[in-house]
């Protein structure tokens, strides 16, 4: 017989590139963690074989997880918390004043992109150090233009990651999701 499978050196138990491999997996399931009900809804699509979390961790691990091991973080700015071609908004202000976020966005919608001026405007707050995070209670849409928005007890006083998701009214189609700041 011929042998016809190449001879591939996989990492062993105790080599570095199984533990570095493990470590960008931990810290990206560690990141995404508190955010699984927005990421469930935010990659939820119908491709076949693909899970939410796992579309989610795939990005993240891509894409996101950065540095060299043992320092190896999360960057925030580059995760995504939706995945989807429905249009976001233009911000035009972002503040933090104590526990309040004031937000502002142009209303402006272009229909021949599949914006309407009812999609609903999710905002998440996420303190990643805490390993916490608050969405909008309100329904806000594309049309309302501002919101004033009331962090939650645990999240006062804490560094906050703003993210922003646009879904259409039904829940069915989503933008893709827009960092806003660390504020």
């Amino acid at each position: 017989m011929k042998l016809i499978t190449k001879s591939i050196d996989m990492p062993r138990e105790g080599s570095n590139l199984l533990l570095i491999s493990r470590t960008r997996f931990r810290m990206a399931r560690l990141f995404l963690a508190p955010l699984n009900l927005l990421i469930h809804k935010g990659f939820s699509s119908h491709r076949k074989g693909k899970t939410p979390l796992g579309r989610a961790m795939s990005h993240l691990l891509l894409n996101a997880v950065e540095g060299d091991y043992p320092n190896i973080l999360v960057n925030p700015a580059k995760a995504k918390l939706s995945d989807g071609l429905l249009p976001t908004v233009t911000m035009r202000k972002v503040i933090r004043e104590g526990a309040a976020v004031m937000l502002s966005w142009d209303k402006l919608h272009n229909p021949d992109l599949g914006a309407s001026w009812d999609d609903v405007l999710i905002f998440c707050a996420y303190d990643i150090a805490g390993a916490s995070a608050a969405i909008n209670e309100l329904g806000v849409i594309r049309q309302d233009g501002r919101l004033t928005m009331e962090l939650p007890s645990g999240l006062h006083g804490r560094p906050v990651h703003l993210y922003l998701v646009v879904h259409d009214r039904d829940g069915v189609s989503y933008s893709s999701s827009v960092y806003l700041g660390l504020f």
